[in-house]
């Protein structure tokens, strides 16, 4: 079994949490089991990958896998065959937002796309792909957004990616009904705080730490919620 942890921000409690999980899996499934935690904060010193624990002679080392987004070398990326590159490629872009305007942004992930649709890739993967960058770009709605969009519309009216703009339509269409069946389906679950926790796992980025710490509420019962849902 694998545990992927993805982590924005700076956490000390990170390694004692990823121990936490890891223990708490191997006894729950008595499967073995791995972690990653992928690191995309801006902070290149920030870089944990293991929980130490000493009392009174016991001791515990628990080594993690990592991955740090911020230190890829984006040339090697570029001339990746990996879809997942293009993944690293669109955190890299977003991650320089406070850096560069917003103009040289949209710029920035535009020239994503077109590499994307340059390469010999499957078509539902480059749909995929496609949706997951537009997902990523934070320009709200703005006419940098709307100009966002009019030029995927122009790349992709291409006749050799004619219909990929109406596939990745249909993804952003689909995981909207998702999500509010999820909501619907969440109701009868319990109320007051169970509902809030449920919308913070679907609707945010925060961990399952993070969520228990704005609710007051336990990992357990954070966890017990997410396995609840669909």
């Amino acid at each position: 079994m694998i545990h992927v942890e993805v982590q924005g921000y700076r956490d000390t409690h990170l390694p004692e949490r990823m121990f936490t999980y890891f223990y708490r899996i191997r006894d729950r499934y008595k499967r073995d089991v791995t972690s990653l935690a992928i690191f995309t904060d801006q902070d290149e010193k920030y870089h944990p990958d293991k929980y130490e624990y000493h009392c009174c002679g016991a001791s515990v080392t628990y080594s993690f896998n990592t991955y740090k987004v911020k230190t890829q070398r984006v040339d090697v990326l570029e001339q990746s065959d990996n879809p997942f590159a293009v993944v690293i490629l669109t955190i890299l872009t977003a991650l320089k937002q406070n850096e560069e305007g917003h103009d040289h942004l949209v710029e920035s992930f535009l020239g994503l796309i077109r590499r994307l649709l340059n390469r010999q890739l499957p078509k539902h993967k480059i749909v995929r792909l496609v949706a997951f960058i537009k997902r990523y770009v934070h320009l709200g709605n703005s006419p940098l957004f709307n100009k966002f969009e009019e030029e995927i519309k122009l790349l992709t009216e291409n006749p050799a990616y004619m219909g990929i703009l109406e596939q990745v339509l249909q993804i952003d269409t689909e995981e909207a009904e998702k999500r509010g069946a999820i909501s619907g389906r969440l109701i009868g679950i319990e109320e007051g705080k169970a509902q809030i926790v449920a919308n913070l796992l679907v609707n945010s980025d925060f961990d399952i730490q993070t969520i228990a710490s704005l609710t007051g509420e336990s990992i357990d019962f954070i966890i017990e919620i997410k396995n609840k849902l669909p």
